[in-house]
């Protein structure tokens, strides 16, 4: 009986410490290293392992001398998602290395040991350029003051592509070269890339300094700051040169003055103003003719349709999400709607948006998910769903078509409605908006005397007038709900509201992202809708021609574009309390504005 006991407690002990090993994270050993050097510069080595370490193995190779380290450094951090908490431990090891003379290395895998076990690093490679004689900045003598060339340090604006279609991505990276140790920023200012919608892909927060050869010269080279952009039109684009100004340490070559000056560097700080050159974007106009449902999207895409239930009761929720994944203007491109039956009410979809940008472009899933109810029993069909997008590799347009949908809806509880298929009973029908209810038959009589006569021959009378008057309503109802462009003008008032009290919120909760995008779309779907402008072809040329058309002043038409350019930019560059309270008034007075223009 002990013997089975302890077999027991074993296998309990066992599984805990199974379930310890398996709840623990992966290990891992990485070495972060610059893979071009310059000889007689000291360069870092930092190897660093996510869990607790003490001791590291690691050996120089011959040519590369250790001038200082191992340094170590430690960091835990601890976070709850969902109920669960979870922690984490980093370990840096940093070593401070010198290369004697140029050539070609490997640096040799490094070894710690982590809970017992042994982890290695992969071997680097590391090309050694010999040491540049032309390096240092001419001072001009010994009683002269330094100065920067043109060639010791500036910035390229770097394109991606020179050619593209319109909604085509297009990713411009900024890039330093300096032949000075001691660089630094101290102003900017980026252009606002009229034309293009933009998405930083890097802020410069992680750059990285190597060596790199240019023309026979050595450089310390960074990529510092990276944007994807979105060209809005055809035609050759300008994007105008970046600022910066940049401060430079740079040493003082002066007679010494007495005993003391040769134990101190004199340095002297300079700045220098410097800006890329201009960078032209050749846009080519999307082929014609485009498809009818086609409405902007631009890349490669996917879209899937989840249906959970396709068996329904009258009364309950029905949901359909629509998902798009893939890259390019994701961001901008339409999610397809289904067409829900008649005698299905549909309410307002609640959108996701799972997307960044990487690799140059934007990529990721958004997703939309739309809620009807069925009111009336039967068989129902939700007709196919297309999706039409430009493929700028292929040059050409595809069309995803999402098969149509087959739904039974069975009679729920507490429910009065009847079978679309037909009517159960012969007697009479009151057709009341959308419902059908049944009028029963009166089994009483009544005997009318005189006076009763007359007042019941008034309310026929009455009865009759207010039928036709109903019907004459109902038919200018039919007609107003025939006129599609007509109907999304007059709810488009009503949309932009909605979209301004979003704006609002998120304006009082500090998140000026969501702010500036909820104005951006609320002002833009306004337009599109009061002006019966595709969202695809939404551009400040047709925005200025369709309010002209309604008798807008060129004020009023000015203060649109210039207000719909401004939340463009706003959105990915800070901008101050002040500014964006203005921006939220210079919306809400557009929406004004064109509301009371005259329709056509």
């Amino acid at each position: 009986m002990m013997i089975r006991f302890n077999r027991y407690i074993l296998l309990v002990v066992f599984t805990l410490l199974s379930l310890n090993v398996w709840g623990q994270d992966k290990v891992a050993f990485d070495v972060e290293v610059p893979s071009h050097i310059i000889a007689g510069r000291p360069f870092r080595v930092v190897f660093s392992v996510n869990a607790s370490a003490k001791n590291i193995n690691f050996n120089a190779p011959s040519g590369l001398e250790v001038v200082y380290g191992p340094a170590v450094s430690s960091s835990s951090s601890m976070s709850i998602v969902n109920g669960k908490r979870s922690s984490s431990r980093t370990t840096s090891f940093t070593y401070t290395l010198l290369a004697e003379k140029e050539g070609n290395y490997v640096l040799p895998e490094a070894k710690v040991e982590v809970s017992g076990a042994t982890y290695r690093t992969a071997s680097r490679r590391i090309t050694v350029f010999g040491a540049d004689t032309d390096t240092e900045v001419n001072n001009g003598g010994a009683n002269s003051s330094p100065s920067i060339s043109a060639e010791d340090l500036y910035i390229v604006a770097i394109p991606s592509k020179t050619q593209v279609y319109e909604q085509e991505a297009v990713q411009i990276t900024y890039k330093l070269y300096s032949r000075l140790e001691n660089t630094q920023f101290s102003n900017f200012s980026f252009p606002d890339y009229e034309g293009f919608v933009q998405y930083v892909q890097d802020d410069g927060s992680q750059a990285y300094f190597e060596a790199e050869q240019v023309n026979g010269k050595l450089y310390y080279a960074a990529t510092f700051h990276s944007v994807v952009l979105y060209p809005q039109r055809a035609g050759k684009l300008v994007i105008k040169p970046a600022e910066f100004e940049m401060v430079v340490s740079m040493p003082i070559s002066n007679p010494k003055r007495d005993i003391f000056d040769a134990f101190f560097d004199n340095f002297q700080q300079l700045r220098k103003k410097i800006k890329t050159k201009p960078v032209t974007i050749d846009v080519k106009a999307l082929p014609q003719p485009k498809p009818d449902n086609f409405s902007g999207a631009v890349g490669q895409y996917s879209l899937n349709m989840e249906v959970p239930t396709k068996v329904l009761k009258t009364n309950e929720s029905f949901t359909m999400k629509m998902s798009l994944e893939g890259k390019g203007n994701i961001k901008l491109a339409k999610i397809p709607e289904p067409i829900f039956p008649e005698g299905f009410d549909t309410y307002d979809p609640k959108e996701s948006d799972d997307t960044g940008v990487r690799g140059g472009e934007t990529r990721g899933t958004r997703a939309k998910e739309y809620f009807a109810v069925p009111k009336h029993v039967g068989d129902f069909v939700i007709p196919a769903i297309p999706f039409t997008y430009f493929d700028p590799a292929k040059g050409q347009y595809e069309t995803i078509t999402l098969p149509e949908t087959k739904v039974h809806v069975d009679k729920g509880e507490a429910t009065d409605v009847s079978a679309v298929t037909g009517l159960s009973n012969k007697e009479d029908v009151k057709y009341l908006g959308k419902d059908i209810r049944y009028l029963k038959g009166s089994k009483r009589t009544t005997t009318l005397n005189k006076t009763n006569g007359t007042l019941y021959l008034v309310a026929y009378i009455a009865l009759v007038v207010l039928l036709l008057v109903a019907i004459l309503i109902d038919r200018k109802k039919e007609a107003y709900m025939a006129d599609t462009a007509s109907n999304r003008s007059r709810r488009a008032g009503k949309m932009a509201r909605k979209y301004l009290k979003i704006a609002y919120q998120m304006r009082n909760k500090g998140e000026d992202s969501a702010y500036y995008e909820a104005l951006l779309k609320g002002l833009s779907d306004f337009l599109s809708a009061k002006l019966h402008i595709p969202l695809s072809e939404l551009s400040k040329e047709n925005i200025a021609t369709a309010m002209k058309e309604r008798g807008a002043s060129d004020e009023l038409v000015e203060k649109a574009i210039q207000t719909l350019s401004t939340l463009e930019v706003a959105r990915y560059s800070p901008s101050e309390t002040e500014e964006r309270e203005q921006l939220y008034d210079q919306a809400a007075s557009v929406i004004d504005g064109v509301q009371k223009l005259k329709g056509k």
